[in-house]
């Protein structure tokens, strides 16, 4: 591992540069993309002064081809730094926590800082690499945890990131499964489950601020269900190049990517953060995480689960279940393009609206052949995709292929799965996604007991038969016993 240097003044005292320093520094790399600014936050801790090893480390930004990693938390002074490493030996400076270190170490391939951070909470860093055609900072979000430095762990027994209500192993431990219990995701609490009781394909759970992580298994009661583990459980490898080939033929996607890329370490060895994202949607479980609107992305979690930003305002509709849904809750001028024959579209309010020369609800191609144009001129911000694109076979591509085009127009797409449910029980349980996925829960839940409500206790029990559980009176409204602060 590499060693903290401390041969400077400015690394052994963790001091930030002096003001001349910072604008002669400035000065000569005017031309350069090198102006970014962090604000300071306390990164004080009342742990004993000394090095600790992190419970977690998460980062996001930049191309994803740099990968950073942590190996030390060092308390000095009262004051907490972080011993961060990139896998290149480019980078000349960090800046973090209102402060700029330009002392290092480089050691094969990898070049080491020493930063201030705030434990237990994302902070964002700059650092500059040289590797480009000119000298140019790379914005990141790291996360560093450390359970030790909550001061209420003496209290309470909990630890910021942690909560009082039980997780079961990471986020990303597995895709092949839906997750049994509420697993954890870094730097969020735990807050509670959203009952799901007449299918077999989904998982709702919530945590503190507002995250929902929705779980949708896109196996479940089709033909690759039984597949083997292992590389049956993939598309074959061949996707990937047919969407790099397929997407060069779209040059406004690709104009908009290229505008959008990073050139940061353009020949370093290691897999995008763009093919990481597109590389989830060959997942068993596809995992999403709802992220409220002004809110923080967890660090990290955009490379491991999709994300879907509130608010979802621009939506485009190639599942006929989801049309109607999203009629029923009264979220029709969030819908921005329908993609279906006009005999799927059953709302008059829709229809409508598809009128005109400038019509509210344009026509955005089929489920198969999406007019992505529109989706890059109505700024859509989520595709409710119709289920029948999903794979019947291990080299069926097509919805491989479409995630890494919603990837590369940065939407995040949702196999919307309610027209595959054997019963209106178990449908009606997606009104419960569309509710968190459009923070509208309060309607989705009124509009799921309604239909709960006209159902009889005999197609209760027969819609848990179906899934292999057992039906019991008033389950379907249990709540779960940990509720959001």
């Amino acid at each position: 591992s590499l060693p903290v240097h401390e041969g400077t003044a400015e690394t052994s005292d963790y001091s930030e540069e002096t003001d001349a320093d910072q604008e002669t520094s400035t000065e000569k790399t005017k031309a350069s993309s090198t102006n970014g600014t962090t604000s300071r936050k306390d990164n004080s801790t009342g742990l004993a002064d000394g090095e600790y090893s992190p419970d977690s480390f998460n980062w996001s930004g930049g191309s994803g081809r740099v990968s950073i990693g942590c190996d030390k938390v060092i308390v000095k002074n009262g004051k907490t730094y972080a011993r961060i490493t990139f896998s290149s030996t480019y980078y000349q400076y960090v800046k973090s926590n209102g402060e700029k270190i330009t002392d290092h170490t480089t050691s094969g391939r990898s070049s080491a800082f020493v930063i201030p951070v705030k434990l237990n909470q994302n902070n964002t860093i700059y650092a500059l690499t040289t590797r480009m055609s000119s000298a140019h900072e790379i914005q990141y979000t790291i996360y560093v945890g450390l359970a030790a430095a909550n001061a209420s762990v003496a209290e309470s027994g909990t630890a910021d990131g942690e909560s009082a209500a039980a997780t079961k192993g990471n986020v990303t431990d597995q895709y092949e499964q839906l997750d049994a219990e509420a697993p954890e995701i870094t730097g969020l609490n735990y807050a509670g489950e959203t009952k799901v009781t007449f299918t077999d394909k989904l998982r709702i759970y919530r945590y503190e601020g507002g995250y929902t992580l929705i779980e949708v298994d896109v196996r479940k009661g089709t033909p690759l269900e039984s597949a083997a583990s292992g590389e049956t459980q993939r598309a074959d490898s061949a996707a990937a190049e047919t969407t790099a080939a397929n997407a060069s033929t779209e040059t406004t996607v690709m104009e908009t990517t290229a505008a959008a890329a990073s050139e940061e370490e353009q020949t370093s060895e290691g897999e995008s953060t763009s093919q990481q994202r597109q590389d989830l949607y060959k997942n068993t479980v596809i995992k999403y995480l709802v992220v409220p609107e002004n809110t923080e992305i967890p660090a990290g979690m955009d490379r491991q689960l999709i994300i879907v930003q509130q608010p979802a305002d621009s939506i485009a509709v190639t599942s006929a279940s989801a049309l109607a849904m999203l009629d029923t809750l009264g979220l029709t001028d969030s819908i921005s393009g329908v993609g279906l024959a006009e005999e799927e579209i059953t709302s008059d309010d829709v229809k409508a609206k598809m009128q005109g020369s400038d019509p509210a609800i344009r026509n955005v191609g089929t489920y198969d052949k999406p007019d992505y144009r529109t989706f890059i001129l109505d700024k859509t911000n989520l595709l409710l995709e119709s289920s029948a694109i999903l794979p019947q076979s291990a080299d069926d591509t097509a919805f491989y292929e479409l995630g890494s085009r919603c990837v590369q127009m940065n939407v995040p797409m949702v196999a919307f799965r309610a027209e595959d449910e054997a019963n209106d029980l178990a449908k009606a349980e997606w009104l419960k996604v569309l509710g968190a996925l459009t923070g509208h829960e309060q309607e989705a839940e009124k509009a799921y007991e309604k239909t709960v409500g006209s159902a009889s206790e005999a197609d209760k029990q027969a819609a848990c038969k179906a899934i292999g559980t057992e039906y019991q009176s008033g389950m379907e409204t249990a709540e779960s016993s940990i509720s959001e602060s």
